[in-house]
């Protein structure tokens, strides 16, 4: 393996870390922004779903007696970490049937930072959720597809606008197709944490 060679392996390893790292934290910024935009009271089909994901640590072994025993759900009741039952691909799933966040989650754009396009939260999101899904699966023969798991490509100077600190060790222009992707998916994580954040101050 070239010198260069090892070098974009390098870029890709950090960012490909940089892009789970800031993806974990954003998962949970989503969470508590889509739940507040959500009226719990009048969708309870929330309720049911959390009910249900809550089973399935409601479950005993009677070994001696070679049984298995369900303990009692009530359906009407959250459990209190029933934010973490949920993943953000479920949320938008669930949400994208039966419409139940607000039109503050539903309208939220962020604006690209080169062009002049607007992309909605929940587009975002879904890419989000298919690269993180490759990243953490795939990552041995990774194929990113410009349609589902990219939302803009930035080119090399852009990127390194946006991550100076975190490469400034390295020549970007090394960088391979898929890192080029995977950072300009993570400047879109950043960009729309920071729009949430700021609806959240309100």
């Amino acid at each position: 393996m070239s010198n260069i060679d090892n070098i974009k392996l390098q870029i890709e390893a950090l960012s490909t870390s940089l892009f789970m790292k800031k993806y974990n934290h954003f998962e949970s910024v989503l969470k508590q922004f889509y739940f507040r935009s959500v009226n719990l009271t009048n969708n309870p089909i929330i309720y049911y779903y959390a009910g249900c994901y809550n089973s399935k640590k409601s479950i005993s072994f009677d070994y001696e007696n070679d049984k298995i025993n369900f303990s009692e759900i009530n359906f009407s009741k959250l459990p209190s970490n029933y934010i973490n039952l949920f993943t953000i691909n479920e949320l938008l799933k669930i949400d994208k049937k039966y419409e139940l966040s607000s039109n503050e989650f539903k309208e939220l754009l962020v604006d690209s930072p080169i062009k002049k396009i607007s992309y909605t939260c929940f587009s975002i999101c879904f890419k989000l959720i298919s690269m993180r899904n490759k990243l953490a699966h795939e990552s041995s023969k990774l194929d990113l597809n410009p349609d589902k798991d990219i939302i803009e490509l930035f080119d090399t100077e852009t990127i390194e606008k946006f991550f100076f600190n975190e490469f400034e060790n390295y020549d970007m222009n090394n960088m391979n197709d898929n890192t080029r992707a995977i950072l300009s998916n993570v400047v879109y994580i950043d960009l729309l944490s920071n729009e949430i954040e700021k609806l959240q101050l309100n």
